[in-house]
């Protein structure tokens, strides 16, 4: 109860700061607009603002709230996209509910969630208190790898049972088995490495990243054609829940995929870093098991700020060894699980043995 007492009020929050950026942005773009009548003529969006008090006294931040709980527990933890795109769904659809205007009235009360969520999820204080629901660890598990801290005289089973179930099963469902742990990382010796121009290029240039780049201007697309149908104004205002649902998905979608590859990107930059100062762990097979993944491995390394364990898919064939790189910063990546082979060529710098395919 009280975690959802915190999720009502993110929502309450998010639906403040979103409305004022709403309507000071429509009110900056010309939105609004003094009539004849010396009155104050608004348009949708400055209806968001009204909407503040009517939405989050009126039991709609706790339903979000409710709906957003069920999508955390699945995932294991909110991100602010996340959260605001739950309420923007939730609404939209109490609204429909509630009849044909109120679909629009449901999407613009969504709409300044989303915005008022993205923008509250990087102040701490909400972060830690309610969309990551499990402690935090100073290790970031890259391109599927789970890894968490292992605090002194702690097991492995106790350690990976302080996460939540469902952000184990997010994090490991990115990651494909790998046929066999590579030992290659053992031919890494030193740092900083030197990173060759094919290794550049197969992080950032090879068909997976494309996909990433392709990202950026089907986002724009999205975006053009919300705005496209925002701009409609010879619709039937009894027949407009098509273009409402319609609008909706496009705000979703654009945002969407702007972070989808900014993510992608960001983590390939976060492997070179790896590859080029990251420490080189050898973690050992322990006979810990995930209750809700069995075919998941654990193993245990010891890095020079203390050991960690690590979830992942279970290779193929089986072996006792693991490599790991791990990063001063808290980023950790399973050798096998990187979406590329590296090897060190005659120079000693770092190249590409093979592609692999990019497992999340």
């Amino acid at each position: 109860m009280k975690s959802l007492l915190w999720l009502a009020a993110f929502f309450i929050a998010a639906n403040a700061l979103g409305s004022v950026i709403w309507f000071f942005g429509s009110w900056a773009a010309g939105g609004f607009h003094v009539g004849g009548a010396g009155k104050l003529d608004l348009d949708l969006a400055g209806l968001a603002i009204l909407l503040l008090g009517v939405d989050s006294f009126f039991g709609g931040a706790f339903l979000v709230a409710a709906a957003a709980a069920a999508v955390r527990k699945w995932f294991g933890k909110l991100t602010g996209f996340t959260a605001g795109a739950t309420a923007l769904v939730t609404t939209t659809l109490l609204g429909w509910v509630a009849g044909r205007p109120g679909a629009a009235i449901g999407a613009a009360a969504g709409f300044v969630k989303l915005l008022g969520a993205i923008l509250l999820a990087h102040v701490p204080f909400f972060r830690r208190k309610v969309l990551e629901v499990s402690p935090r660890s100073r290790v970031r598990g890259l391109s599927g790898t789970y890894a968490i801290s292992l605090d002194a005289g702690e097991s492995p089973a106790v350690a990976l049972g302080r996460r939540a179930a469902g952000e184990r099963r997010w994090v490991l469902r990115r990651a494909r088995p790998p046929e066999r742990w590579d030992l290659s990382f053992a031919s890494f010796r030193g740092t900083p490495r030197e990173a060759t121009s094919e290794l550049r290029r197969a992080l950032f240039a090879n068909r997976e990243a494309l996909l990433a780049w392709g990202s950026f201007p089907m986002g724009a697309l999205a975006g053009v054609g919300c705005a496209h149908l925002l701009r409609l104004v010879d619709v039937d205002p009894s027949n407009s829940t098509p273009r409402t649902f319609a609008i909706v998905i496009l705000v979703l979608l654009a945002p969407a995929l702007f972070r989808h590859g900014a993510l992608r990107l960001y983590e390939r930059a976060r492997l070179l870093r790896l590859l080029r100062e990251g420490e080189v762990v050898l973690a050992r097979r322990t006979s810990a098991q995930l209750f809700d993944q069995r075919g998941a491995i654990v193993t245990v390394g010891e890095t020079q700020a203390g050991p960690i364990v690590v979830a992942s898919p279970a290779p193929l064939v089986a072996s006792d060894v693991q490599g790991l790189l791990v990063g001063k910063n808290g980023d950790v990546v399973a050798w096998d699980l990187l979406p590329v082979t590296p090897a060190v060529d005659s120079t000693g710098a770092i190249t590409v043995r093979r592609t692999a395919s990019l497992r999340g």
